[in-house]
């Protein structure tokens, strides 16, 4: 928490009103007053005392005027006042007092103490003044965390106006306040922002980008709207610093403003290069914190460079040395910490500034040089910080488990293993060990898919040649059909060729040759096909013993974990089974589409884990705390995920059931409903999906906004196919919003029809082995092969009996046509409120306009601005340069206009 006064500095550099003119002297004076005084003062006020913010505040103005006039005042006077000051501002904002009546008080007040110090004796005026920028200093740091903006500025400029130099902490504060000021802005960048931006050149493209994110965090934006986002803490954050070197001599200045400004460039992520070209334009000497700062920042090989330089700094030296007390001690595990973390921070950045879109491609050099980086990283900091005794618990904890996780996240058990067990044995005397080293270590598992996402096609084409494959039933009888039409039917067709052609008529030559070309192409293809059943089996098998080893990998880790807190060993650990299922889940959602020709070979190894940890935790009947049974409930909802992700509809329904059996209840989490809605949209079941928001409905809960948008979203490709339906790519999750799972290209798929058809028959054939082989040709090898892995047990729960939908009656009143949608955004907003976003409605809008519909156009834009933000800005400005190439505007659409 921030302290509401930062007293007690070995020394401040204050302003000193003088009697002639008004004109400030630089004074450096020490701080009689001690930091044992300042912590003994109560710094929070009684929250009986101040319930009502603004009868305090006038309270406390009357007091100070009755009481002190314009007499001299002490310092312990004026410390105590203004934290008084200060306490009123601190107040539930809920009944703060109005910015301005807050400013004014704060003028007239320190315009008396002014009066007041004038009257002092002249050794102390420098020291009051002094508590002055303090007590500023401690005003505009609460007034900015709790997002005060305005009050921030108005304090700032207000002690400008008194001739008070703020401090090198309140520069820190307002340019931290600049980020935090654009982030609380509303998440739609504004229509006069848009129109700004927005290239002629490009302004539909990244329009639509846009739209798709209107809605996101700030960190999600599109790049245009990121750069923007840039441009403008870049021109907050300057225009601070060029105040702060204007009022501070150079001798005098710090490197606080400076690495704060680093700092908020790193937590936005501006460009590496942008936080060096800052350093060199403000000549800044690289301290420990710009160098925190600047690791905070780096990416891939930037990160390696930073420690370098790190390490000839000499920063290291002064914090590997013997500490003067326990306090410089503490001072020294901070920043150790620090250094650690922001690296670990920053390897862990890099991987996500890369991969963060799961259509992203993945390549085995980017994931070899995250390895190398680490590697590095942790080689340089291990040598530089060698067998560190951290001063504290928290830190010591902190440090390992970033380790740990970047060391998972670069896929390199052996280090991780080796981090786990230096944690253990580091731990500083009489401190707990925590399971949150050992949970992190479980995000290893996620770099098995890298392993299968790498697979090097020598080794799966040498794999396809050993005998595993062979004995696959499928591979079998593949080979059995391939050697009889290579080796029997084939040269049998050939030889009768040759006696037709001694033999017999030019139309039996012709009809015989006919058929050996038909038998060669025949052998080609199935030749194609039974490779390819190889390889299929090969990739079967190499992907099932990497699961395995991952498995193997995560026994370790727990096997580590209970031994190192003496646990017994226990397989309902809901905390360690909640970490491996979000494993699960990730896989499923970092690599589904990134593995998509492999599918069908990982799908049910991921699916087959998954309902094991189900079985192990609804096993026992004990009753559950809230704390257990939330984690429960959140084991079930990335379980439901993980299958839908997988395409695993049918999964997803026993794991459904399962839960409302396990949990004893009838309804889902809302976003369990969001995932049945996705699944029904993407098999065209609109009605299936309206069927569970009514469900919702009916419930009490208020359905979400996505699972409005999909059902408007699926019914618009339900009805018409066009290139102007835009959102169907608006989250990662999504994948392909319209695309099934029926749809997914096997590796194999495409041809099988193709050998399954045109076998000749010479006649020769018995009419039993022909059928038997037609059968097996026109089955699907990927589908055969999938059923020898024999999970199918496993993917059932004893209890499940199954069930019927309960909903189909709630389906009928589903929207059936683009002229429903109006209505139905429009009773949906009635009921729950639910705004739509722009990626529901711009679709819409420009199948309406493309079909010249322009009726349902007004009818629905006038229902839109009938709403409270039912318009976006996106949307706002999309409709406006769209109606613009058709000579239009938006007035000639909206009532206020007719009615003219």
């Amino acid at each position: 928490m921030l302290r509401v006064l930062r007293l007690g500095r070995r020394s401040v550099r204050v302003a000193v009103p003088s009697s002639q003119g008004g004109a400030r002297a630089q004074v450096e004076v020490a701080a009689p007053l001690s930091v044992a005084r300042l912590q003994n003062a109560a710094l929070s006020v009684n929250a009986h005392a101040l319930r009502n913010n603004h009868a305090s505040l006038r309270h406390h103005v009357r007091f100070m005027s009755s009481t002190n006039g314009n007499a001299a005042v002490t310092q312990e006077a004026l410390v105590q006042e203004l934290r008084g000051m200060c306490n009123v501002i601190r107040n539930d904002l809920r009944d703060a007092p109005p910015t301005q009546e807050l400013v004014r008080t704060w003028y007239d007040q320190i315009e008396r103490f002014q009066k007041q110090i004038a009257a002092s004796e002249e050794a102390s005026k420098a020291l009051l003044v002094g508590e002055i920028r303090l007590g500023y200093e401690s005003a505009i740091a609460i007034a900015s965390k709790q997002r005060q903006f305005d009050l921030t500025a108005a304090l700032f400029e207000q002690m400008k106006a008194f001739g008070l130099v703020p401090t090198d902490s309140t520069f820190q504060y307002v340019i931290r306040g600049v980020a935090l000021e654009l982030i609380a802005r509303p998440s739609a960048t504004s229509v006069e922002e848009l129109r700004e931006i927005l290239s002629e050149s490009r302004w539909e493209r990244d329009l639509l980008e846009i739209i798709r994110s209107e809605e996101y965090a700030h960190y999600r934006k599109t790049p245009v709207e990121r750069k923007h986002f840039h441009q403008q803490l870049f021109g907050g954050i300057e225009a601070y610093l060029n105040e702060y070197e204007a009022v501070v001599p150079l001798a005098e200045r710090s490197s606080v403003p400076y690495s704060e400004a680093l700092r908020v460039y790193a937590s936005n992520e501006v460009p590496f290069t942008q936080m060096l070209q800052l350093m060199v334009k403000r000549s800044l000497k690289p301290d420990m914190q710009v160098y925190a700062a600047l690791l905070q920042g780096a990416r891939w090989s930037e990160i390696p460079a930073t420690v370098n330089q790190l390490l000839q700094s000499g920063v290291i030296e002064k914090l590997t040395a013997v500490p003067a007390n326990n306090v410089v001690a503490l001072q020294q595990s901070h920043d150790v910490r620090l250094i650690w973390v922001n690296a670990m921070k920053a390897i862990l950045n890099s991987y996500t500034s890369r991969f963060f879109d799961r259509k992203e491609h993945v390549g085995h050099k980017d994931v070899e040089e995250l390895k190398k980086v680490y590697l590095y990283v942790e080689k340089q900091l291990n040598r530089a910080f060698p067998k560190y005794q951290f001063a504290s618990s928290e830190h010591h904890e902190e440090v390992y488990t970033i380790r740990v996780k970047a060391a998972a996240t670069a896929g390199l058990q052996t280090n991780l293993m080796k981090v786990l067990d230096e944690y253990v044995a580091s731990a500083p005397a009489g401190s707990d060990l925590k399971k949150d080293a050992f949970l992190s270590a479980i995000e290893l598992y996620t770099s098995s898919q890298l392993k299968i996402l790498h697979l090097p096609r020598e080794l799966v084409q040498e794999r396809a040649l050993r005998r595993d494959v062979s004995k696959s039933r499928r591979v079998s009888e593949l080979e059995r059909v391939y050697a009889r039409f290579a080796d029997k039917l084939l040269p049998s067709s050939i030889a009768k060729l040759k006696s037709v052609k001694e033999t017999g008529s030019d139309r039996e030559v012709e009809a015989q040759e006919k058929i050996v070309a038909s038998n060669k192409r025949t052998v080609k293809a199935l030749e194609r096909r039974l490779n390819n059943a190889r390889i299929v089996k090969s990739y079967q098998l190499l992907i099932q013993e990497e699961f395995e080893i991952a498995d193997k990998a995560m026994q370790t880790i727990q096997d580590k974990l209970s031994a190192a807190l003496n646990l017994a060993k226990d397989t309902n650990d809901l905390d360690m089974q909640l970490k491996l299922m979000e494993q699960y889940m990730t896989c499923a959602n970092r690599y589904e589409q990134r593995l998509r020709s492999r599918q069908k070979e990982i799908a049910p190894q991921i699916v087959r884990r998954v309902f094991r940890i189900i079985k192990q935790i609804t096993a026992s009947e004990t009753d559950l705390n809230a704390a257990d049974r939330e984690k429960l409930n959140e084991i079930f909802h990335l379980a439901i995920r993980t299958a839908i992700l997988y395409w695993r509809y049918d999964d997803a329904d026993k794991l459904v059931r399962k839960k409302k059996s396990a949990m004893r209840t009838s309804l889902l989490s809302e976003a369990e409903y969001e995932l049945l809605i996705f699944k029904h949209v993407t098999n065209r079941d609109i009605r299936g999906a309206y069927a569970l928001v009514q469900e919702m409905h009916n419930a009490g809960v208020a359905p979400p906004k996505e699972a409005i948008h999909r059902i408007v979203l699926g019914l618009m490709h339900q009805v018409h196919k066009s290139p102007e339906q835009l959102a169907n790519g608006e989250e990662e999750r999504d994948g392909a919003v319209l695309t099934s799972a029926s749809n997914v290209d096997l590796i194999d798929g495409s041809a099988e029809d193709r050998y399954a058809t045109g076998i000749a028959n010479d006649g020769e054939d018995d009419d039993q082995t022909q059928s038997e082989e037609d059968q097996l040709l026109k089955s699907s090898d990927t589908q055969t092969i999938e059923e020898e892995l024999s999970f199918y047990d496993e993917l059932q729960f004893d209890d499940d009996q199954g069930e019927s939908s309960t909903t189909s009656a709630l389906g009928f009143g589903a929207p059936a046509s683009i002229v429903d949608i109006a209505s139905f955004l429009q009773d949906w907003y009635n009921l729950h409120g639910i705004r739509p976003a722009a990626k529901t409605v711009v679709p819409v809008f420009a199948r309406l306009l493309a079909t010249k519909d322009f009726p349902e156009f007004k009818r629905l834009l006038q229902i839109l601005e009938s709403m409270e933000g039912g318009l976006t800005p996106a949307t706002t400005v999309w409709l406006e340069k769209r109606l613009e190439q058709l000579g239009k505007t938006l007035d000639d659409f909206r009532v206020t206009h007719a009615g003219r």
